[in-house]
């Protein structure tokens, strides 16, 4: 296998269009989050199956995500994040083509697929692409570019089907796909060739790593609140009769936006508790806010409150799995990490599917506050006791 050479700059021309990829492709992706489910009720499918259909795009990149991780070493990152694109696109132009629930059901699977090859094969592009002693400038560069995609995509999605129908929507989101797929072409980079994994023979690859699985229990539950903001706030504004509802995820991205480059350098100097506490609580009070929203403004509110909380807990987080983690095995904990918020994704979108349908929009935030409060019970009794450990017995900071 061949040695991933780096030079000094960061913004070489495969990083610029690594982002650009990104950026576009999440923006897609964002953008049928917010459509999908409105859509299926539109064909007459019931909010319940809008939320399986939501459930089984993250429960296809759950499981796909290891094959794509040992294919990536194998077959080199272009060539599998092209395939990815090429699968994406078949599944975005089935969009036009099918109506049914079962359909629908059918071409989210495959579109998981794709998705997971192609956000495993950016991630590790950039990882490669980066110069060591600009890691952190990179990776945070790399962060902020979904950042971006949230504020666009959703907004833009429910624009489109606003003003013009959900066949325009898939159309743009089908000429955008062929515009990534056609960058990845000119993407000069080709580090990671077929030949043999850098494993012994008698042992099976990690994909987990249990020193990660505090931290990612934690951010396992907010992953599930996350999922009643963005599969189900565009449902519950049509019920409550609010419009212009695109406008909460550009304060939510907003907010998130500013919050994530500071939170981590916070945490450094006055502690990862003072960072990830408080987080928490401003997720609860959006969550809570919301089960009484009736108002495009307390909306907003709720959007910047939860993007502030978010962007507080989710950086802080990961950093933990990386800090706890041996050096040898922090791409397993990354996937632990990773894992927890697919899981916490799909188990939420079926779960707020059925609440919604049975008990109303309003408690999918109530039951999500709920689940906060007692990640914050996992975090005082056990992940605060495992910081302090680590803090004593390691020269690094937490």
């Amino acid at each position: 296998m061949e040695e991933i050479i780096t030079g000094e700059k960061l913004w070489t021309k495969s990083f610029a269009i690594i982002m650009i990829v990104n950026i576009i492709a999440y923006t897609l992706i964002y953008m049928l989050m917010a459509i999908l489910p409105l859509y299926i009720l539109h064909i007459g499918g019931s909010k319940f199956m809008a939320g399986i259909i939501s459930a089984v795009f993250t429960f296809t990149c759950f499981i796909t995500r290891p094959w794509f991780g040992n294919l990536l070493d194998g077959k080199g990152r272009k060539t599998i994040l092209q395939i990815g694109n090429v699968i994406l696109l078949i599944s975005i132009i089935g969009y036009n083509l099918f109506n049914s629930t079962s359909m629908l059901l059918i071409l989210r699977v495959i579109q998981g697929i794709g998705w997971c090859a192609v956000s495993t094969s950016t991630s590790t592009i950039v990882s490669d692409l980066i110069p060591p002693f600009k890691r952190f400038e990179g990776i945070g560069y790399y962060g902020m570019s979904t950042s971006i995609a949230l504020a666009i995509g959703p907004a833009l999605g429910l624009y489109i089907v606003e003003n013009f129908n959900y066949s325009t929507c898939y159309i743009v989101i089908a000429f955008s796909e062929i515009i990534v797929l056609a960058l990845g072409f000119l993407l000069n980079y080709e580090q990671q060739k077929k030949g043999k994994r850098i494993t012994k023979s008698n042992q099976s690859p990690v994909i987990f790593e249990k020193k990660a699985i505090l931290p990612s229990a934690i951010f396992f539950f907010v992953a599930i609140s996350y999922s009643g903001i963005l599969t189900f706030i565009p449902s519950y504004a049509v019920y409550t009769g609010i419009k212009n509802i695109s406008i909460f995820f550009i304060v939510f991205a907003a907010a998130l936006f500013i919050t994530r480059p500071t939170t981590g350098k916070i945490a450094d100097r006055i502690g990862a508790s003072k960072v990830i506490l408080p987080g928490l609580v401003l997720i609860i009070i959006s969550l809570l806010l919301l089960t009484k929203s009736t108002s495009l403004l307390m909306f907003l509110v709720a959007g910047v409150l939860y993007g502030l909380g978010y962007g507080s807990v989710q950086p802080v987080l990961n950093a933990l799995v990386i800090t706890f983690a041996p050096v040898e095995r922090r791409g397993s904990a990354n996937a632990t990490f990773l894992a927890a918020n697919d899981i916490g994704m799909g188990i939420g979108a079926i779960m707020w599917g059925l609440v919604s349908q049975n008990l109303g929009f309003a408690y999918i935030y109530l039951f999500s506050s709920v689940l906060i409060a007692l990640s914050m019970i996992v975090y005082l009794v056990l992940l605060k006791h495992r910081i302090n450990i680590h803090a004593n017995s390691s020269p690094e900071t937490t």
